[in-house]
């Protein structure tokens, strides 16, 4: 939970990429109050910046209609230097940045989006949708794992949704890709080539969710007894770890139970220390969180689910 090594790589280590695309500016008479009227009025300062040194504000005041999920300042201060500065120098990787957060030719509202579903950005990728219902509670509604804020914002050419965080990196890969590459994760790499079950964590047709125990987790595990599985017991082994569909870690509550692919039950555990998983009285605590990826997210987790 991308060609695709470079991109993979470059996700989970948090580095940047670059791309060279323009939005095409609109010769029409533009909108009277547009989504860059609604970003000053949210006071978001830092993406009004950088819009403009990007030289991508002039666009937004276009027709559109646009679709903005517009990251609120503080979110800017947790991105890498490298970035930071790509921003504030309006290169070619602040406008791909910048135009992963724009959705052209569609007015979005919040009860238009739909659970797991795809949207294409400005910058020709794909991000991600999540509407989770809590018992007791309203709707958290997330792109690519970030809690989107304030919703509808309206303006005549489209509408801002205010979100906690940049859209950055990239999802550039599968689930499968992600724990291919990852530094954190030799050891479950070569189990799941062992078992054949990369091939799967890697089908873009299919959405998971997995609970990725580190390097550092294996070595607190039984690896004798691992190692002495066959492959079919193996595979039940790793599965425990695997959701069916996408669940971002806004989407657990307290005592939820979820059904794994191994055909388990897995108890959420959730407080205000962070999110602890368990299956067969079994717990791993989520120690790194919301990796998105193409075809679902990645958590990595401190334990393995095994006995």
């Amino acid at each position: 939970m991308r060609g695709v090594v470079v991109f993979v790589c470059l996700v989970w280590m948090g580095l940047e990429c670059s791309a060279d695309l323009q939005i095409p500016i609109e010769t029409t008479e533009g909108a009277s109050k547009t989504v860059v009227d609604e970003i000053s009025a949210l006071k978001l300062t830092s993406l009004a910046s950088f819009l403009d040194k990007a030289k991508l504000t002039d666009a937004l005041k276009g027709k559109g209609p646009f679709t903005v999920f517009a990251p609120a300042d503080e979110a800017f201060k947790r991105l890498s230097k490298p970035v930071l500065d790509a921003l504030n120098k309006g290169t070619a990787t602040a406008k791909d940045v910048l135009q992963y957060h724009v959705v052209s030719g569609h007015t979005i509202m919040s009860k238009d989006l739909k659970n797991d579903e795809t949207v294409g950005m400005l910058n020709k990728r794909n991000a991600t949708i999540n509407v989770y219902q809590h018992m007791n509670a309203g709707k958290i509604y997330t792109i690519n794992g970030v809690d989107i804020t304030k919703a509808d914002n309206k303006a005549d050419n489209g509408v801002v949704h205010e979100i906690s965080r940049v859209l950055y990196p990239f999802p550039n890969g599968t689930v499968g890709d992600l724990i291919k590459y990852s530094e954190a994760h030799k050891t479950l790499c070569q189990l799941l080539d062992k078992s054949k079950l990369m091939t799967t964590l890697q089908n873009t047709t299919q959405m998971f969710t997995l609970f990725a125990p580190t390097d550092a987790a294996f070595k607190l595990a039984n690896m004798t007894e691992i190692n002495k599985l066959n492959n079919t017991e193996l595979s039940k082994v790793l599965l425990r770890h695997v959701l069916p569909d996408i669940y971002y870690q806004q989407a657990f509550y307290d005592n939820e139970s979820i059904k794994t692919l191994s055909k388990e039950t897995m108890v959420l555990i959730v407080g205000v220390g962070g999110v602890s998983v368990v299956v067969d009285q079994i717990e791993g605590y989520v120690n790194n969180p919301n990796h998105a990826c193409t075809n679902g997210v990645v958590h990595a987790i401190d334990r393995v689910l095994f006995k």
